[in-house]
């Protein structure tokens, strides 16, 4: 490898990818409505890929040798992964979650990394430069490979960890469906990606090591660097339509006061008359409707949705829709129906707002759960 300057096809890929998790990362931080704790939390693991991929892209291109005062950079930030992902994952499916100083211990072992390479990242250039040139492309000494052993038994454990704690709150979210549930699957494709991506990269390096297959290691990181910034920015903003912000209803409702008494006697009211009397039935059932019939205001009614059961009016009212069709499809006699009947007679007004809604609540398309029903 030479000082000059080298474009190809993976520096472009890494180039768009890294400009679309810019983006998602400044529109997070800089718009108040999306800018909740979890949201945040997920811009920082989308800074860190971010920015990884940007030294990947630094050093393929030769760009490196303009800045060397960069190089041994990469992966510095790697091992506050596993701890900011477990945290992440935490904050969406734990009611009332609070961010604890405790939650802080599981970033020491990134604290004692900083301490032991601190001196590595200052060398002078002109040390770094002959690396450079000495050891550009050949397999990793020693030292290296440690260091990437740590960081890959982290990211074990802490994939570990969330399977776990997505274990533990999965009682939580069996029966009523909630936003709690809707995060927790959320959670589990991010969970099953990030463990994809990793995989690939650890499989595709093992494989350039034994020449199997003929890529070099800074062009597998960047693909798989890009793909990870790529697909979940696309993930997240699909999610978008019903999951953001999270828990950011507090703060919407600051100015309409409601004693905790008061909200549990119409909260009852509310549950009453949309679960006895399934006025969710009705797909004509709208906020200021269904206050009218409360005789509370549609603002007070809205609110109360939005804190206690996390959700929007339509996401309230879908929920029980999605429930009565999962328990109708669920039942082998009623076979005789089709699936857009059940969905309209469970009060949807559209086949096409039932079937993303029906995939969102379940992970599933309703053709999908009435075939793996038997299991």
């Amino acid at each position: 490898m030479t000082s000059n300057l080298v474009v190809d096809i993976y520096i472009i890929l890494g180039l768009i990818a890294l400009s679309v998790g810019v983006f998602f990362v400044t529109s997070i931080l800089t718009s108040s409505s999306i800018k909740s704790f979890p949201n945040k939390l997920l811009a920082l693991l989308l800074l860190i890929a971010s920015y990884e991929l940007c030294y990947g892209i630094v050093i393929r291109s030769g760009f490196i040798f303009k800045i060397p005062s960069w190089f041994g950079w990469g992966g510095v930030f790697l091992l506050a992964y596993g701890p900011l992902l477990y945290i992440y994952s935490l904050s969406l499916i734990k009611k009332e979650f609070t961010l604890r100083s405790v939650y802080l211990l599981h970033f020491i072992p990134f604290l004692i990394w900083q301490i032991i390479h601190i001196k590595s990242y200052f060398k002078p250039s002109s040390i770094k430069i002959e690396k450079l040139i000495r050891h550009w492309d050949v397999k990793a000494g020693v030292v290296r490979q440690i260091d990437v052993g740590i960081i890959d038994l982290s990211i074990i454990i802490y994939i570990i960890l969330t399977f776990i704690l997505l274990s533990k709150f999965k009682k939580s979210s069996i029966g009523f469906i909630n936003k709690y549930k809707i995060n927790r699957i959320w959670v589990k494709r991010l969970l099953y990606f990030y463990l994809l991506i990793w995989l690939l990269l650890k499989g595709s390096i093992l494989l350039s090591n034994f020449e199997i297959i003929n890529i070099s290691h800074s062009a597998v990181e960047i693909i798989l660097y890009s793909l990870f910034t790529l697909i979940i920015s696309f993930l997240w903003i699909n999610q978008m339509g019903t999951d953001i912000p999270y828990h950011g209803w507090t703060q919407k409702y600051s100015s309409s006061y409601l004693s905790k008494n008061d909200t549990n006697i119409r909260l009852n009211k509310i549950l009453q008359l949309v679960e006895k009397e399934k006025r969710y039935k009705d797909p004509k059932i709208s906020l200021n409707q269904l206050a009218d019939e409360l005789n509370i205001s549609s603002k007070h009614l809205s609110q109360i949705i939005n804190e206690q059961m996390n959700m929007n009016f339509s996401e309230f009212i879908n929920s029980y829709r999605i429930k009565e069709t999962t328990k109708r499809l669920s039942d082998l006699n009623n076979d005789i129906f089709t699936i857009e009947s059940i969905a309209l007679d469970a009060g949807f007004n559209s086949i096409d707002s039932f079937y993303r809604s029906f995939k969102r609540h379940t992970g599933l398309t309703p053709t999908d759960f009435r075939k793996t029903r038997k299991n």
